[in-house]
């Protein structure tokens, strides 16, 4: 049970299935906000000891996951980075947002629009209510002045716009690729997939030519190094991270630290390199884990660890076709990109000292759900302005009750693909483009993901009623999701359009 403060939510639902309206609270006249610190890993599987990885050694993590709740059926809004992230930080389907793309899938290189103006970031609400507010590490959501973070709530940032992976010095860039794509261009776009292949696995600093950026909210952005040293960018983000900590610790403070590891390409930091039996992904994974002891470490230093809730999760599934420079994707099928369970079901932890008890929760969760849940834990109150996607999910975490989800929405490319309600899964036109041809559309297909995690077996003749539930169930709830126009397409067709006009002019003249 909930010690102190005693509180208890009563969540309304709205029209739309998913959304939460403003939930009541009844809080002790002493209560005390929790700090948050919120660890987002990139492109990591079930690598932790905790999940059952038989190599991996994880003492921190799985410490965190032994002393407060481990989900087993924690999803993220989609199986690539942006528009994860942008879900996570909104409480909302990317599809709402704008937040994806149908041809860019993840945001470009030197993209102005981002996270756009109109949604308001677990940062600006958190904020509102009296927060200190912080990132340090990787972005991915918009690269211009207009889009970064410390113009979307957050007081200081630390950290780079894009994945380690961009910048690329050796061959097209996300833009130039997409542009090679549109046209037909196949082989440029072959050339550049060897080449970008054969540099993640065996990478070099020069490859890329990305710069860390820091800067407070009132302040210019600075560069304080070009290009980042990859090698460092794990330990300068602890080190940062650690130093926000410090300066903000008389006051409640959310703390978003989006690490790069274990992303390729893999740099694994000094004192690490060689150390483990999981060659170089292995060793990332032993300095993230390190990393994480590391901030603990401090909040304790602070005295400020009883009251900070830490939540770690991953951005999306392993990276499989980097073969032994990715993940594990545990008992499901596929990777990231995909909307199989190996692409968007992710490890999830949250750990508060004395309020949250040691739990294997088996309900289903998804990242939207961090929003409303930090929001109530902070004291607020969500915008009624607009629909959320994600449930409260207070009282699992602090009481140890079933949540109120009980079903999982995939959507890709701005459509439904597949829609899960408790054991079974019902696949209307499976994503999986990072491997093999993607099924036909209109291929319906069924799972029980409880016993059949790796999607093999399809039950879709066998349970035809179960098939038309799920689907009604599914058109209903895809109705009333409002759609918005892919924002991760709209510079790439600019920078098109005006290369075909200046194509254009020059031929007149």
């Amino acid at each position: 049970m909930f010690k102190s403060p005693v509180f208890k939510v009563t969540l309304l639902a709205t029209a739309i299935v998913g959304a939460i309206t403003t939930p009541f609270l009844s809080f002790a006249s002493d209560y005390n906000p929790p700090n948050v610190v919120l660890i987002l890993v990139d492109d990591m599987g079930f690598d932790l000891g905790t999940y059952g990885h038989p190599v991996n050694k994880t003492p921190v993590l799985d410490g965190l996951a032994n002393t407060g709740q481990k989900w087993n059926s924690f999803y993220v809004a989609s199986g690539v980075c942006s528009p994860s992230r942008g879900a996570l930080l909104t409480g909302r389907h990317p599809v709402t947002t704008g937040m994806y793309g149908k041809n860019s899938f993840v945001s470009p290189e030197n993209d102005p629009y981002g996270f756009p103006n109109t949604e308001i970031s677990l940062a600006k609400g958190l904020q509102d209510l009296g927060y200190k507010t912080g990132i340090v590490g990787k972005w991915h959501l918009g690269d211009t002045e207009k889009a970064i973070p410390t113009k979307h709530g957050f007081d200081y940032w630390y950290g780079i716009t894009m994945s380690n992976d961009a910048y690329k010095t050796y061959t097209l860039d996300l833009v130039q690729s997409e542009q090679a794509r549109i046209s037909g261009d196949k082989e440029a776009l072959s050339e550049r997939n060897r080449k970008v292949k054969d540099a993640n696995h065996n990478p070099k600093e020069e490859y890329w030519d990305q710069p860390i950026y820091e800067g407070y909210a009132h302040t210019k952005l600075r560069v304080v190094q070009s290009p980042a040293i990859q090698r460092d960018l794990t330990k300068n983000f602890v080190t940062k991270s650690m130093e926000f900590i410090t300066k903000n610790k008389n006051n409640a403070f959310f703390l978003y630290v989006p690490l790069t590891n274990p992303h390729v390409p893999l740099f694994p930091g000094q004192g690490f390199e060689g150390t483990t039996d999981g060659g170089p992904y292995g060793d990332s994974i032993a300095e993230l884990d390190y990393s994480v002891g590391e901030i603990v470490k401090h909040l304790e230093k602070e005295n400020l660890r009883d009251n900070t809730l830490i939540i770690f999760l991953s951005d999306n599934g392993p990276w499989l076709p980097y073969q032994d420079k990715a993940g594990n994707n545990g008992f499901f099928h596929s990777s990231k990109g995909s909307t199989y369970e190996g692409g968007v079901r992710v490890p999830a932890i949250f750990n508060w000292p004395g309020q949250i008890e040691s739990k294997v929760v088996y309900d289903i969760g998804n990242a939207m759900d961090i929003y409303p849940t930090v929001i109530n834990l902070a004291g607020g109150e969500l915008s009624k302005d607009r629909d959320y996607h994600g449930f409260d999910i207070t009282n699992t975490l602090l009481d140890g009750e079933k949540t109120s989800r009980d079903f999982n929405a995939y959507y890709f490319k701005g459509e439904l693909k597949a829609y899960r309600k408790g054991s079974y899964k019902l696949h209307f036109d499976t994503v999986n483009f990072l491997n093999p041809q993607p099924y036909e559309k209109n291929n319906i297909r069924l799972f029980n993901i409880n016993i059949d995690t790796k999607e093999q077996w399809d039950i879709s003749d066998k349970y035809p009623e179960i098939v038309a539930d799920l689907t009604k169930e599914a058109k209903a709830y895809d109705s009333k999701i409002h759609k918005a126009e892919p924002m991760f397409d709209r510079y790439i067709f600019e920078v098109i359009a005006r290369e075909e006009a200046a194509a254009k002019a020059n031929k007149i003249r």
